[in-house]
């Protein structure tokens, strides 16, 4: 009834699955407890395409080494090659035709099975498969209607209208598995289309919604995306609960995780902007410098804020809500569970959900203690200096860092770090930060963006050369300093070092009670080394660039519930080291009088 064949491989194994796992890999024994066979389906109407699939009644989440999304059914393109009966199988999430081929390793010594990746550009011996036609007299009945449903959309030729078209009409639930393999399939700017469509039509984007009933990008990205595209609002606050700490993984690595993901993505690609900068960033306990930090990216041209904040305790949820009210940032409140990661999901929300930093050409994923710093002898605004890029190709800007030491200042005093750190450690740190296009990054790590794939990123350096990545696109092979870079006060006072480095790292899972003994011993040793250095270098670039920040700052200061909010973050911080120099007074590491705990604590006067 249905074309079905198993796939061998080149070196006489066939394609099985592992039922623990949902691994594919290549078999050369026969089927163990622990082994189910994949079958390839071919439609009748689509001889160029092809299903792996499990023929049994719950059969498990398939998983290719390369292919991200997995499920029940895996998408494939076949090519005919020369040898009679032979194809490659390619991936159709990553170069429809031209690349990423299915390679099943040969398995090695004792081994039963090899290795199943999608990860090769060429086809060679490894990337060639047989398929052996199979007669199979009974089906589970889900697997039948699957079939059924892939054979009937099939009828017609695959494309972005058709696939409109059977969602429109609706589609069974169950047969979601069936729909996101065969969507899958359809060309980058087909999806983006089908994406613009749906938002069109509210009948068929609520069809789309109950296929993916618990997918974030169907139920909340589309959605929201639909009702903001109109008369494009902005937002001053919201709050996003655990129900999305997932959106931390999701997209991370370039991949999608479903249809409705890559559907999602496409159509954000088309939104066009109507403004150019905006800044992304995360903050937890950052009220003594969130004042400064705005209103030095005011005074450079910076449009909009986006700061997502979670388990805030010193006070600064009452400011961020007064910059919020006041319209000068959207502050979204993100709530998480226990040993999940704060900032990864406020980058999947940012950039994978939320519509309002679409329309913002540009965004500068940035934290709260680095200032974005350009050569104030030749531009006059980040505007202008982004301006200066957009005139050759260019889709995101690799940032290098200047790391700013203590100033040898051992407490904190009232007064804005531009003043009170002046001086930075004599290296340029290769690490980066980037300035990206809003609608092309579907997610983002701290140093880099996450893009799709199939998308040629233009990145250059800071200076408008090419950016040549070292051990990975993290970092600069050649960084630089000159034309823009970062300011990094990552250091501050001893006592400030003490009071950031005791909490978890926004990366990291979260930690609620910020506690010394979290403090690394690298950065501690890094913090002690520096605070006494003579090999600083003074560098007050960033001063011309911030000849508008006092004014800035005194305007927000003004706005109502800013100054009464900010006293009581001043208030709290006072409150928080003193318990944490208590706790640091009974930790053991901080006695012992030959370590850089002990030496960061007689800095902080503990000792």
């Amino acid at each position: 009834m249905f074309d079905l064949f198993a796939v061998q491989t080149a070196h006489g194994t066939q394609l099985q699955v592992e039922s623990g796992t949902g691994r594919i890999c290549a078999e050369r024994g026969v089927l163990g407890n622990n082994l189910r066979p994949v079958v390839l389906f071919i439609p009748k109407n689509a001889p160029a395409v092809g299903f792996l699939l499990v023929p049994l009644p719950s059969p498990p989440r398939l998983f290719i080494e390369g292919d991200s999304p997995g499920g029940r059914m895996i998408p494939l393109r076949l090519q005919s090659l020369p040898a009679a009966s032979t194809v490659a199988l390619c991936h159709s999430l990553t170069h429809t035709f031209t690349g990423r081929y299915l390679c099943a390793l040969p398995p090695e010594g004792e081994h039963t099975h090899g290795q199943v990746v999608i990860d090769r550009t060429d086809k060679g011996g490894w990337e060639m498969f047989a398929l052996l036609k199979l007669h199979v007299p009974t089906l589970p009945p889900q697997i039948m209607a699957d079939l059924r449903a892939l054979e009937g959309w099939f009828e017609q030729p695959l494309s972005g209208p058709h696939a409109l078209k059977i969602v429109t009409q609706g589609i069974d639930p169950a047969l979601r598995d069936a729909f996101d393999a065969y969507a899958r399939l359809l060309e980058p700017d087909e999806i983006g289309q089908l994406g613009a469509a749906l938002l069109a039509r509210t009948a068929a984007l609520a069809n789309f919604t109950s296929i993916f009933a618990d997918d974030p990008f169907a139920q909340v990205a589309l959605p929201s995306l639909q009702a903001w595209q109109q008369e494009r609002p902005a937002l001053r606050q919201l709050t996003i609960g655990p129900t999305l700490d997932g959106l931390a993984e999701k997209g991370i690595d370039g991949r999608y995780t479903s249809f409705a993901h890559m559907c999602s993505a496409h159509t954000r690609r088309i939104v066009a902007p109507r403004k150019t900068i905006a800044v992304l960033a995360t903050a937890r306990n950052e009220g003594l410098y969130l004042l400064e930090w705005i209103a030095y990216h005011r005074s450079i041209g910076v449009e909009a804020f986006f700061i997502y904040s979670n388990d805030n305790n010193d006070g600064s949820d009452a400011l961020l809500a007064a910059l919020a009210e006041a319209g000068v940032i959207c502050w979204v409140k993100s709530e998480l569970d226990v040993g999940h990661a704060a900032q990864p999901k406020a980058y999947g929300h940012a950039l994978g959900v939320l519509p309002h930093i679409l329309d913002y050409r540009w965004t500068l994923i940035i934290d709260l203690d680095e200032f974005f710093v350009f050569d104030g002898g030749r531009f006059n605004s980040i505007k202008h200096y982004i301006a200066w890029h957009e005139t050759r190709s260019v889709d995101a800007v690799a940032l290098n860092l200047l790391v700013y030491g203590s100033n040898g200042e051992d407490t904190w005093r009232d007064a804005p770090m531009l003043a009170r750190f002046t001086r930075r450690l004599p290296w340029i740190d290769k690490h980066v930060k980037t300035l990206v296009r809003s609608n092309m990054a579907m997610h983002s790590r701290p140093h880099h963006p996450a893009v799709d794939a199939r998308q040629n990123l233009t990145t250059r350096n800071a200076s408008g050369g090419l950016q040549v990545a070292d051990n990975g696109p993290s970092f600069s092979a050649y960084p630089e300093a000159e034309t823009a870079w970062i300011n990094h006060y990552c250091l501050k006072s001893g006592e400030e070092f003490v009071w950031k480095f005791s909490r978890n790292r926004g990366d990291h899972a979260l930690v609620r009670q910020a506690k010394p003994t979290m403090i690394e011993q690298s950065f501690a040793e890094l913090f002690v080394q520096q605070h006494r250095s003579d090999n600083l270098v003074t560098d007050a670039r960033i001063l011309p660039c911030a000849s508008g920040f006092y004014e800035q700052y005194d305007i927000l200061l003004a706005l109502p519930g800013v100054s009464i909010a900010m006293e009581t973050v001043k208030r709290r911080y006072v409150e928080e080291m003193q318990r944490l120099k208590a706790m640091m007074r009974e930790a053991p590491e901080f006695l012992e009088s030959s370590s850089a705990y002990h030496a960061l604590a007689a800095i902080v006067d503990v000792v």
